[in-house]
């Protein structure tokens, strides 16, 4: 009998066990089953993105900033949106042959001419595309510091051509600066649109004022400076490199930035809620105007994410790295810029208006919020 007893309670086990790796086998089944269908369901939803006619969402803001009907002066403006023509690498490029008025309260006419070039640049003489025999070539690359809210002979590369052509120079001043890019657009444009220029030399115009911030959230996703530089690749880094490369994950980004979209997630605690006060930050850019967007934007970042700050500082030198290569390849050389802010050139002008961002802000040494 107790031989008997013995041999059920073996048998029992062996079907415990039996039954114990059959479920572990269906679980494994149904998660493999799971994850692979998971993974067709993106496929498939990336496909449909780039196949279907949806909303650009390019042109979205990031997030920070409230509406632009809540706080834009009609007397301070930029160029018009059909100044500018989407580009599947840039975003964003100068619309060839452009010209408009656009209302700057400060410039002497309350305006300014903003006029394009047939290769979209700021200049009102055409250009060959093939460098002219005998004549210096500088092109010059920035944003609206370089592009400039002036018309285009009182921008610095033509004040800079007008001075060398005086002197009895045979030199073209190319300005390339276009409102809105960030330093990697920049380098993108001279990748894609400035090596056929065959320039002698390029100038980087670097702001201070807000070019770390657009290394830090910008809609053209800064990491593009380190696939460039193969850093990012689907095997080693497969998160960064397919949120690079994803129209889904691109869409699903700025579908958040939605006012109803992210007043949903704020309130189920998927997204933080908005770093500064919106009715306050209105006021603060209908009152001072370029005083956020030129500077204190730059700072709140810098003071909230001081690693992604340092990593920008990083991802910079790694851009003018790349570009020197690249320009070096050309025959030209670099030089790199530094654009400063208007508070750093006029600092009895600015002092008030940056205690006053200061105070609206919360940008006090006291102020950092926890965590």
């Amino acid at each position: 009998m107790a031989e008997r007893a013995g041999i059920l309670a073996v048998r029992r086990a062996a079907r415990a066990e039996a039954r114990a790796i059959t479920g572990r086998r269906r679980i494994g089944w149904g998660l493999t089953l799971l994850l692979a269908a998971t993974v067709i369901s993106l496929l498939m939803a990336e496909v449909a993105v780039r196949l279907l006619q949806l909303p650009d969402v390019r042109r979205t803001g990031d997030g920070i900033e409230p509406r632009g009907e809540v706080w834009v002066d009609p007397e301070w403006r930029l160029p018009p949106p059909r100044a500018f023509r989407l580009d599947p690498v840039l975003l964003v490029d100068h619309e060839p042959y452009f010209e408009a008025p656009v209302p700057v309260a400060e410039h002497a006419g309350k305006q300014f001419k903003f006029r394009t070039s047939g290769y979209g640049l700021r200049r009102d003489s055409e250009i060959s595309v093939a460098k002219p025999p005998g004549v210096i070539r500088v092109l010059v690359l920035g944003d609206s510091q370089t592009d400039g809210q002036v018309d285009n002979d009182e921008t610095y590369p033509a004040r800079l051509e007008q001075l060398m052509v005086a002197r009895g120079q045979a030199v073209e001043v190319l300005n390339a600066g276009v409102t809105g890019y960030s330093p990697q657009q920049e380098y993108l444009w001279y990748r894609e649109r400035g090596v056929q220029l065959q320039p002698d030399l390029v100038v980087l115009g670097f702001y201070l004022g807000n070019d770390v911030l657009d290394l830090i959230e910008n809609k053209l996703d800064a990491r593009v400076i380190d696939d460039e530089a193969g850093t990012l690749n689907p095997i080693t880094t497969p998160a960064a490199w397919f949120s690079l490369h994803s129209r889904l994950v691109l869409l699903a980004k700025y579908a958040s930035r939605d006012e109803r979209v992210s007043g949903v997630l704020e309130r189920v605690g998927l997204v933080a809620p908005p770093l500064v006060d919106q009715d306050r930050l209105a006021r603060v850019l209908r009152e001072c105007h370029g005083c956020w967007l030129q500077s204190g934007k730059q700072a709140l970042l810098a003071r909230e994410y001081p690693a992604a700050a340092e990593g920008a500082y990083g991802r910079l030198d790694l851009l003018v790295r790349l570009l020197e290569r690249q320009v070096a390849a050309g025959g030209g050389r670099l030089v790199v810029l530094l654009i400063p802010s208007k508070n750093q050139v006029e600092p009895q002008d600015e002092r008030g208006d940056v205690a006053k961002i200061m105070r609206l802000m919360n940008l006090g040494p006291s102020s950092r919020r926890p965590g």
